[in-house]
């Protein structure tokens, strides 16, 4: 019965023709989908390199009304980097907090990026995702490092302070004012710079369209990082807030991780309620909390 059925098919192939192209298409657009599914699924399940939960983004704007213009290094002092200092200050002494970063540059979940191109040889060049983070920021983001925890303080994730100074940010390990700043790259970065995972501690490297005047030396390397869920990992690097970022009055984000027991679904309402008017140092106001 099989057997005549299959030679009538096959006597009546050239009728036929279209529905095994039909059944063809249908066969390879249903491969293509599971295919797609299967990588976002695998894409979710890997780690993203940071640990988000607990973790909020305060942004801190400022009133056109209260700007000053800051002419000279006193008034740079007086009127944007100790409000700031304030403000940050401020936030790290809510009980909520029990931790905080200041950090620009580029941002997960978002489409704001900031790419840097990278070199050892000045011929080829490694684009890089950079993050200019207070030494906190490691551990807000609980970044876990592969390489050269030796430079980090005894509970392995933030660098230890030696500063008085909210917002000055220098470490043993995290100036901005040495030379070569020092950096953490992910092994995505370490393998394209140096052509290996392990053994680049120290090594520098230096930004390809500065040229050597700009030298980096690699203090720690840390685990992979993506932008998002499903996206691909990325070269990364994470480098101190340097002054002229101050010098150009820009507005850097607060990450702040809220302790577990306070991380409610209202908490971003709460903080907003309760800090708004706290962190009306001028020029600058509180101008959303969000997970």
């Amino acid at each position: 019965m099989i057997k005549s059925i299959l030679t009538q098919i096959w006597n009546q192939r050239r009728s036929n023709s279209w529905l095994f192209a039909e059944l063809l298409i249908v066969f390879v657009l249903l491969w293509y989908c599971l295919d797609m599914l299967y990588a976002f699924a695998y894409a979710e399940r890997q780690p993203k390199g940071y640990d988000l939960e607990h973790v909020y983004k305060v942004s801190i704007s400022t009133n056109p009304m209260q700007l000053v213009l800051c002419s000279s290094e006193d008034s740079l002092q007086n009127f944007w980097f100790k409000p700031m200092e304030e403000v940050f200050r401020r936030i790290k002494q809510n009980p909520d907090v029990e931790s905080a970063s200041i950090w620009l540059g580029s941002d997960a979940y978002t489409r704001n990026t900031v790419f840097q191109g990278y070199t050892t040889d000045s011929i080829s060049v490694k684009d890089a995702n950079i993050r200019y983070v207070s030494p906190e920021y490691f551990d807000v983001m609980r970044i876990p490092i592969q390489e050269g925890t030796g430079m980090f303080s005894a509970d392995m994730n933030a660098f230890e302070s030696t500063s008085g100074s909210s917002l000055s940010f220098a470490s043993a390990e995290w100036n901005p004012a040495v030379t070569p700043l020092p950096a953490v790259i992910t092994l995505e970065l370490a393998d394209s710079l140096f052509h290996a995972h392990n053994g680049v501690l120290g090594k520098e490297f230096f930004d390809y369209y500065t040229g050597s005047s700009l030298r980096y030396r690699v203090t720690a390397v840390c685990d992979h990082q993506k932008t998002d869920d499903y996206a691909r990992y990325e070269s990364f690097i994470l480098t101190p807030l340097p002054n002229r970022f101050y010098r150009m009055q820009a507005i850097p984000f607060i990450s702040i991780r809220v302790r577990p027991e306070a991380d409610t679904n209202d908490f971003a309402t709460r903080f907003s309620r309760e800090m708004t008017s706290r962190l009306q140092v001028a020029p600058f106001y509180l101008f959303e909390v969000r997970s």
